[in-house]
């Protein structure tokens, strides 16, 4: 069985999680929205999961192809959106779906490029998105430093407590559903945030790259005229 397909397997198991009514998974949602500076753009979402971001961009996009890897992904993505019309759900692996060079206004990624070979996906983006396109990417990053020690045990307890107040509980999951996240969890790797702001500044030049809440960095970059 390849990484892909382990990832694949792991995902669809992850996508028979019930949503809830707070998660630190799409906290940063509205960030993305209110940051999107390209009008109407046709846009390229890498790593969709069950469609929700997808879905909150149509209120800014023309129209959204929206990719993952996980079938079981994208089977309840299309239950939960798949009358919206903008959004174009497509199962497959990015790495070897065929996209056309500047083809697209805005590409957008969520918590997926840590799964991916990251100096290949700036490389895509750059390949990819049209002159003056916009690129919008945020995943988690390797805590390595005392303030991002700091950062992480804040985040815990913020996310604590909107898990109580939003799911009535302090996790977020069941302990079966942890322990699906578990599973998945033991294969996941961060990288060094210095690794992913020189790789980035190597590829995709004047990008901009800071941490943020929850485990997390945010990097935009808007591909020179």
């Amino acid at each position: 069985m390849t990484k892909e397909d382990e990832l694949r397997n792991e995902f669809n198991e992850i996508s028979t999680i019930p949503e809830k009514k707070w998660s630190h998974n799409h906290f940063h949602y509205k960030y993305i929205l209110d940051h999107i500076e390209v009008l109407n753009p046709l846009c390229l979402e890498i790593g969709c999961g069950k469609g929700e971001l997808a879905n909150q961009l149509t209120q800014k996009c023309q129209h959204i192809d929206a990719i993952d890897l996980s079938p079981g992904m994208i089977k309840q993505a299309k239950y939960n959106f798949g009358d919206n019309r903008k959004i174009n759900f497509i199962c497959g692996d990015i790495s070897t779906i065929h996209l056309e060079e500047c083809s697209y206004d805005l590409i957008i990624s969520k918590d997926a490029a840590h799964h991916i070979d990251f100096e290949w996906l700036c490389n895509l983006v750059n390949r990819v998105l049209k002159v003056n396109g916009q690129f919008i990417l945020i995943d988690f990053y390797q805590l390595t430093t005392f303030l991002d020690c700091i950062n992480s045990f804040t985040s815990t307890v913020v996310d604590s407590v909107c898990n109580l107040v939003y799911n009535g509980r302090i996790s977020e999951y069941t302990k079966a559903e942890k322990e699906i996240w578990k599973r998945h969890e033991m294969n996941d790797i961060f990288m060094p945030f210095q690794n992913i702001k020189r790789i980035s500044s190597q590829t995709l030049r004047s990008s901009t790259i800071d941490k943020t809440f929850f485990w997390r960095y945010i990097l935009s970059w808007r591909k020179p005229m």
